[in-house]
């Protein structure tokens, strides 16, 4: 059998992103033929899956271990003073999810088993770590060391990233420093904006309004800045909104699909992961998304803390009025609406008052709720409709 033999020709390729499409042609670009077929063709085979999923993996792996060490470091500093007055507080502590008879020591109490204190008087005497930690903070008094490991715990379990090296929290809390570190760096990159004193004062209120909505915040950043598209974006940004890298840049440079993330928002990703890789995009650049985080920071800051100097000083005062705000819907309801007390305030259901807290308590036991927690809204509207129901429609 003869072999076919071929003069010059050329070998066409056409790369999709889940096919390769071929063709063989002669110098005249006529398709040629091999074994009696046409030598053109294609090959299908699964689209490639970006590396995202197994990143966000990778890191919550790396934020566990990071935990866990500085935890296993809290407890060595702290292991030698405490054993000598609780044996058992660090078995307690890491067998509290045991039921009783799977225990090592069968002490029924998770965090303190002394014979004049007991968890109960722990829960009764701080209600929250917070209220531990604002007593740590404002009281001077010698107090037992297993309340200090508690209240640092809390801490270093949830460290939180408020601050990059570099930076301080007096630097994050003053609204101007941070609009003249910003007009700074645009000014570094040719870049010339500015605002006045007024509009200023009014973008401070802007980004620490809580009660205004991201959209409504938006709108008005246009109508400060006139439309600057770079200046929309880069506030946008600041308070949580998700931009492209394009917008916030003033250019078309970084593409879908060219780049590996075209976009950012702070309120939905955590930035302090995925800082190398857009590092790895803007190189020096990324100086601005720095800034635009600090904004950020201080907008959360700022509704944290409210007129509190500390967060758990703060976090104190919205427990009381969160505690007296329920205490009086609970009247009005048990007084005007009995019929649907129960409904709002026991019942399962995924429209309540336990449905947005996340526990409900029935039989003077806790049942933690799996399910995602009810928003604030959503509550705000059951509770309307019952009173709705039986007052009428003309008495509310």
């Amino acid at each position: 059998m003869k072999k076919q033999k071929f003069s010059d020709y050329y070998l066409g390729f056409d790369i999709g992103t889940n096919s390769v499409g071929w063709c063989v042609t002669d110098m005249n670009y006529n398709v040629l033929r091999f074994n009696k077929k046409d030598m053109w063709g294609s090959r299908l085979f699964e689209e490639a899956k970006t590396a995202a999923e197994r990143r966000v993996q990778r890191n919550s792996r790396r934020r566990l271990k990071r935990r866990k060490w500085r935890l296993n470091l809290l407890e060595e500093i702290f292991s030698n003073e405490i054993l000598k007055i609780d044996s058992n507080f660090f078995r307690r502590l890491k067998e509290s999810s045991l039921w009783l008879e799977d225990k090592s020591s069968k002490e029924k109490f998770t965090l303190f088993n002394d014979d004049n204190y007991k968890d109960y008087d722990f829960y009764k005497q701080y209600p929250t770590i917070f209220h531990l930690r604002n007593e740590l903070i404002k009281n001077p008094e010698k107090k037992d060391i297993r309340l200090v490991y508690l209240a640092i715990h809390s801490i270093f379990k949830s460290r939180g990233h408020f601050l990059f090296e570099g930076q301080n929290l007096k630097e994050i809390k003053n609204f101007e420093t941070l609009y003249n570190n910003l007009i700074a760096f645009l000014e570094d990159n040719g870049i010339n904006k500015s605002i006045d004193k007024d509009n200023l004062e009014k973008l401070e209120k802007i980004v620490c309004d809580s009660g205004k909505g991201l959209k409504d915040k938006e709108k008005e950043f246009k109508e400060i800045f006139n439309s600057d598209k770079q200046l929309v974006a880069i506030f946008k940004l600041s308070v949580g909104l998700s931009v492209s890298l394009n917008d916030l840049f003033d250019t078309d440079e970084y593409k879908k699909g060219e780049v590996e993330k075209e976009k950012i928002s702070f309120r939905e990703q955590i930035y302090e992961d995925d800082k190398p890789i857009y590092y790895s995009i803007l190189g020096e650049k990324i100086e601005l998304l720095d800034i635009a985080k600090s904004f950020y920071d201080f907008m959360v800051l700022n509704n944290i803390l409210a007129d509190s100097q500390y967060i758990s000083e703060a976090k104190v005062k919205l427990y009381e009025e969160h505690k007296r705000d329920l205490k009086n819907l609970k009247y009005i309801i048990r007084k005007y609406n009995r019929e649907n007390y129960d409904k709002l305030f026991k019942d399962k259901n995924e429209s309540n008052y336990p449905a947005y807290i996340g526990l409900n308590k029935e039989k003077s036991k806790k049942e933690v709720i799996e399910k995602s927690k009810l928003k604030i809204d959503d509550l705000i509207k059951s509770i309307y409709i019952a009173c709705l129901l039986y007052f009428g429609v003309n008495t509310i």
